[in-house]
């Protein structure tokens, strides 16, 4: 017989999606080939339209929990997942994110025991049209008080301590996509335990994120770790490099009118 303290964590999955019929299977696999024997997979499906939920229904045997209704946006959806989940700890991924390989459950939780840890992070490896850019995740906590320490989906959070710090979805209409990095830093000023694993975890598509203003970016920073109050001098700041930035794209649209001219 197989001793308790041999017996392999539960680690809950859980996968968001709305209308992604081209990327949802390639997340699926990924979760479905990994090299670990205790896996519940909960999939959360805002009522799509274009055929996902066809895709995830040819799956459905190997998925533990899955619904399909509308709900108020990717972190409700995230919310609703983590309050379904059993496992000790749990990671959320996005439609079309995959596990750099199929070894990484198994790195991380066939071995090893982590009393004294409440969030793993490791790195990450984003994809933007063909080309891969390695991720490092930041073994300085301290660096929580300016930007997000790693990326989201490349961690699991103790099931206990994701349901005390769910995403607060009052705050979603300002911080928008920073709620990931809200989340997070409530969980270090909340004294929460880190554990940082020296290897890549998670691959993502950019899908745009690259084209957000890094100035709401600085915003929605400032936000988070000032209380939600954008001071005065801050808002100035602001309003300058938005200024700036607006000036360098009309400069750059007069060139390029004079170039056509010049031709």
């Amino acid at each position: 017989m197989q001793k308790k303290e041999d017996v392999h964590v539960k680690v809950s999955i859980i996968t968001v999606v709305r209308n992604a019929v081209s990327k949802i299977e390639p997340t699926l696999l990924s979760v479905f080939t990994q090299n670990y024997d205790n896996i519940e997979y909960i999939v959360i499906d805002g009522d799509s339209t274009d055929g996902t939920v066809d895709v995830i229904n040819r799956h459905k045997n190997q998925i533990s929990i899955l619904i399909s209704e509308p709900d108020e946006g990717i972190y409700d959806a995230f919310n609703k997942g983590v309050m379904l989940a059993t496992g000790e700890w749990i990671a959320i991924m996005n439609a079309g994110d995959v596990f750099v390989d199929n070894d990484v459950l198994a790195k991380i939780f066939a071995t090893k025991h982590y009393n004294d840890v409440d969030i793993l992070y490791g790195d990450a490896i984003s994809v933007d049209n063909g080309f891969e850019s390695y991720e490092k995740s930041s073994d300085l906590l301290s660096d929580f008080v300016r930007h997000p320490v790693y990326r989201q989906g490349a961690s699991f959070i103790r099931r206990a301590v994701h349901r005390n710090f769910l995403f607060d979805l009052s705050k979603a209409r300002q911080l928008e996509f920073a709620l990931d990095y809200e989340q997070m830093y409530r969980m270090y000023v909340g004294g929460c335990r880190f554990k940082r694993v020296p290897f890549a975890i998670l691959k993502y598509e950019l899908r745009g994120v690259s084209t957000v203003s890094p100035f709401k970016i600085t915003r929605y920073n400032y936000l988070i770790t000032h209380d939600m109050r954008c001071g005065f001098c801050m808002k100035i700041v602001l309003a300058w490099l938005t200024l700036w930035r607006g000036g360098c794209a009309v400069l750059k649209r007069m060139a390029a009118r004079l170039g056509a001219v010049g031709r």
